[in-house]
């Protein structure tokens, strides 16, 4: 009789280890059938604001400022890019792209050529370089966002546009802030808020 006992606790184990094991792979099923990227889903970023996660307090830059001062804020900050800001309002964005682009496109700066020797003239053409007006290198009109754009939303934006980092401005220019993928992954992966309750799925 003891043997039958053991043997019926052992057919029950077994039997609640193959039910546990259904429900967790129905769950899985579940979560990976719902879709959590759309707007007003269970992740947080679809329902907070770019204006709760955006940074406020930049540096920017005058269109008129060189290309030199561009690139000695751009390192000491290590940041990607910087706000071209005219009479208040955004005009543009000159990233370290911008300034890579122009040190390695030859048409874009030319080179001077030594009348003697037709040796090109490396440091005048640096010199010219750092010289430069932030306005002719500078990406005009960039991608903006509103400040009550989701995070959600933001995150497509710089998907699609392979971007980085999104400036957030009022209806008439005025900047407010910058959004960035570093900001997307924390509310995403690394804050608390993106700890979702999965409790509320049902098995299909």
């Amino acid at each position: 009789r003891c043997k039958q006992v053991m043997l019926s606790l052992v057919v029950l184990r077994t039997v609640a280890s193959i039910c546990m094991g259904s429900m967790q792979e129905t769950t899985a099923s579940a979560l990976m059938q719902r879709k959590f990227l759309s707007q007003g889903s269970p992740w947080p970023g679809s329902q907070t604001t770019v204006r709760e996660h955006m940074t406020k307090s930049l540096i920017t830059i005058n269109p008129a400022g060189t290309l030199k001062e561009a690139a000695m804020i751009i390192n000491k900050l290590r940041i990607t890019g910087l706000p071209v800001i005219q009479d208040g309002r955004l005009i543009g964005v000159v990233s370290r792209a911008d300034l890579l682009r122009v040190i390695a496109d030859v048409n874009e700066v030319p080179c001077d050529v030594n009348d003697d020797s037709e040796d090109v003239d490396y440091s005048a053409r640096l010199f010219n370089i750092e010289a430069m007006e932030v306005r002719r290198v500078m990406t005009p009109s960039p991608i903006t966002l509103t400040p009550d754009a989701t995070v959600l939303e933001a995150a497509q934006v710089m998907f699609r546009n392979r971007l980085n980092r999104v400036m957030v401005v009022e209806d008439e220019g005025t900047l407010l802030g910058i959004i960035t993928s570093k900001d997307i992954l924390r509310v995403a992966l690394c804050d608390e808020i993106s700890e979702l309750d999965y409790s509320d799925i049902e098995d299909n």
